[in-house]
């Protein structure tokens, strides 16, 4: 049992680490190929950026945006766990080209049928929605 979960846990990573890399390329295509199509999205909070957007309709509204605004960030991963109920959390954190600095990141994915189903970003540590009790 524990070698399924860690093989379905080291799966997921390599989901969330290609989307990474699509974005940091600003790769549409290959964002897409790793969110359903139904996707939920919850962003990183920048000028212009809404709460949250849905489906790849959604996420083209959201690149295309992210893109004319000349958002030129850049989201690191350093850590991946999963949660209780199964999310993969990845912390890392936030090149904020435009301004200069470093931020903070923290991911929650929901992973089925080996597609990103839902995401919700933050500029916070993974240690601090842990306590603020965000993460199960």
């Amino acid at each position: 049992m524990a070698d399924a979960r860690l093989a379905a846990t080291q799966s997921s990573e390599a989901i969330v680490s290609r989307w990474f890399e699509a974005f940091n390329h600003r790769d549409l295509e290959g964002m897409l190929a790793q969110f359903d199509p139904e996707i939920e999205f919850q962003p990183l909070r920048f000028p212009g950026i809404a709460h949250s957007y849905s489906g790849h309709d959604g996420i083209c509204c959201w690149f295309e945006t992210v893109v004319e605004a000349s958002h030129l960030h850049r989201i690191d991963a350093h850590e991946f766990s999963r949660t209780d109920d199964d999310r993969v959390l990845a912390s890392g954190s936030v090149n904020l080209a435009t301004v200069g600095g470093i931020a903070p990141f923290s991911g929650l994915y929901s992973i089925e049928s080996d597609l990103i189903v839902a995401v919700v970003h933050y500029f916070t540590p993974a240690d601090v929605l842990d306590r603020l009790g965000m993460i199960d």
